[in-house]
């Protein structure tokens, strides 16, 4: 199959402007000199592998958020006839690519009809980990407390990420003091 990697944006910029897609291609092409620093990689010349990058690098400067950008690398990848496709993305924030790319393609079914991979990449947010992770999901376990049905956490998760963002620290602080009213 083709080989395409899409470099999304997700409205994310550099301090100088370029979108995120851009500023990671800039950022790979100008340190690609140092891959001669590995010995392995030395039997490569940096033009082939420059040419090898502007060939199969392509930036998507479009999405405004994670399903956009989801969206957008579907389809560059069936344009480009890929047929398996990988999702990499920090563990801190690849639970949610994955989760959105499952929406897109339940939306979208032939917008990508190759498979779906993920795969964490070895960075996260600074001064957070994959553990700082929470994954909400809606009940579906046998031995749960059913009486808590009538209460899908999952839903007002949901909303509470729809509250306006004047009112926020407002909603936040309320939250924390529930919280500790609970002992929690």
């Amino acid at each position: 199959g083709a080989r395409v990697a899409v470099l999304g944006t997700g409205a994310s910029r550099a301090p100088d402007g370029r979108l995120e897609g851009q500023f990671t291609l800039d950022f790979l092409l100008d340190r690609l000199p140092r891959l001669h620093e590995f010995r392995v990689l030395r039997q490569y010349p940096l033009e082939e592998l420059q040419a090898l990058v502007r060939n199969v690098f392509v930036t998507e400067l479009e999405s405004q958020n994670t399903v956009d950008e989801v969206k957008a690398g579907c389809r560059l990848w069936e344009r480009h006839g890929v047929t398996h496709g990988f999702l990499v993305s920090s563990p801190t924030h690849l639970p949610r690519c994955l989760a959105c790319a499952c929406q897109v393609l339940r939306e979208f079914p032939d917008l990508f009809e190759g498979e779906l991979s993920a795969s964490p990449s070895e960075t996260c947010y600074e001064g957070f980990e994959a553990s700082d992770v929470v994954v909400i999901e809606p009940p579906h376990r046998g031995d749960r407390d059913k009486t808590l049905d009538d209460y899908p956490f999952h839903k007002m998760v949901r909303r509470a990420f729809q509250v306006a963002p004047d009112h926020k620290a407002g909603f936040f602080s309320r939250f924390d003091e529930l919280l500790n009213e609970y002992g929690v």
